[in-house]
């Protein structure tokens, strides 16, 4: 486990190394468009703009209130569940470097999560007018936000290396990540709010991903979110942390053989 902690530490300190890859990802998924990166905000933009104004319909809530709520939830979710799959996907797309070149696999992870702030800093340019116009926001806030998203990298880290060398390993775990989170989206309150389940809130206190999304999504909205969230986000985090050194430091010296 030393050896393993050692490697995350090395690995961060490459960071001219997984940057580059990480801004590489970027430009080739937009290679020869006219905007870029504007697709994805732009697509983002449509779905908010459509979906808000309906769904407060449906649900019967103030427009004014749940549209930012909507906005925000949309781009937070989007951004955790695209880091889940592919921080579980993290060294299998990544397995031509690993057979030609000795750089330490966290090298992979960070690259994962770096493209995926990139693409959250892209998307939050939809979040910042909403949340200017309804003034949701505060210095305070945003600086809960930050502290949310530094809880949020940090489990992803003892995340990936659970799921990175367990989906090099087991091809098959992919697809069941993918096919939990379709399943998951639904019973998260994305589109709907926690207070709709009345005196039912646990139904939603014991999805792990409603917590992660609160610490993210509550200071964009003006608030803090509850110390039970803050407190399973940490447990989490730590958990995943010991239990990630523990499965990589076991399996490193495989992953070459896997890739």
């Amino acid at each position: 486990m030393k050896i393993a902690l050692q490697e995350l530490i090395n690995g961060f300190k490459l960071v001219h190394i997984w940057k580059n890859l990480a801004w590489s990802d970027i430009l080739q998924r937009y290679k020869r468009t006219v905007i870029g990166p504007l697709w994805s905000v732009i697509t983002t933009g449509i779905i908010i703009l459509f979906v808000g104004p309906v769904y407060s319909k449906l649900f019967g809530q103030k427009l004014e209130e749940y549209f930012p709520y909507v906005a925000i939830s949309y781009i937070l979710w989007n951004f955790l569940s695209t880091l889940i799959q592919e921080m579980s996907n993290s060294l299998i797309s990544s397995s031509e470097y690993i057979k030609h070149v000795s750089w330490p696999f966290p090298v992979y992870f960070y690259r994962c999560i770096l493209r995926n702030l990139i693409v959250l800093s892209h998307n939050l340019i939809i979040a910042v007018p909403v949340v200017l116009y309804y003034s949701m926001i505060s210095t305070g806030s945003v600086g809960l936000f930050f502290i949310g998203l530094g809880l949020v990298l940090f489990l992803s880290i003892g995340f990936g290396m659970i799921s990175g060398a367990l989906c090099l390993r087991y091809r098959d775990i992919p697809q069941l990540i993918s096919n939990f989170l379709n399943v998951l989206f639904f019973i998260t309150p994305v589109f709907w709010s926690v207070t709709m389940l009345g005196e039912q809130t646990w139904m939603a206190s014991i999805n792990p991903i409603f917590h992660i999304l609160e610490i993210l999504r509550q200071p964009l909205l003006g608030r803090s979110a509850g110390l039970l969230s803050y407190m399973t986000v940490l447990i989490m985090g730590f958990t995943l942390f010991f239990a990630g050194l523990a499965i990589y430091s076991a399996n490193r010296k495989k992953i070459a053989f896997w890739a």
